[in-house]
């Protein structure tokens, strides 16, 4: 994904963690639609990506903010992919940012 592409899906995530749901069917949409961002925003985390450290920062934010109005399986395995990136794996060392290792932190204690 390119940046514009999220971008797009920042402004995407404003939209839904803001949004006032009146139903329960409402609610349903939303929640998936917000597990299904979560799904798109992981792969700028991942150490391939060679993003840089302000637009991860960025979607750890976001993620912060979606993850507590997801349900709690699909939670679950997004919380499997962020303690990946705190680790060493396979030949990457990690992420070494401090600030970004604080909002992977935020993210897991979400």
């Amino acid at each position: 994904m390119q940046y514009r592409e999220l971008s797009i899906l920042c402004r995407i995530s404003e939209l839904l963690v803001h949004e006032k749901i009146d139903s329960s069917e409402r609610k349903k949409e939303v929640t998936l639609m917000m597990e299904s961002l979560c799904e798109l925003l992981l792969p700028f985390l991942d150490f391939n990506a060679k993003v840089r450290d302000i637009n991860q920062s960025d979607v750890l934010g976001i993620l912060r903010n979606i993850l507590p109005r997801i349900r709690k399986k699909s939670a679950l395995s997004q919380l499997q992919s962020f303690t990946r990136l705190l680790g060493p794996n396979k030949s990457n060392g990690g992420i070494s940012s401090l600030e970004t290792r604080q909002r992977i932190i935020a993210c897991i204690e979400a």
